[in-house]
């Protein structure tokens, strides 16, 4: 079972998505028998790609300064 309070300060990183799935992980790591660093470098890769996922589809919006078109 996951600490609460890891999972509270996670979503304060914006990490919500990677505090979902960190049960998950834990096991898949333990059954792959991962280093810590396979483990950590595992859950940076799908946090940022998990990131650009979500940013894909936003546009962003410029404002011309008056005058300036």
């Amino acid at each position: 079972m996951i600490d609460h309070h890891l999972i509270d300060q996670l979503r304060k990183l914006k990490l919500g998505g990677f505090a979902e799935s960190l049960e998950l992980r834990l096991t898949q790591a333990k059954k792959d028998d991962l280093s810590h660093l396979a483990f950590l470098t595992l859950v940076v890769q799908v946090s940022l790609s998990s990131k650009k996922r979500a940013n894909y589809g936003r546009v962003k919006v410029y404002h011309a300064a008056p005058g300036t078109l």
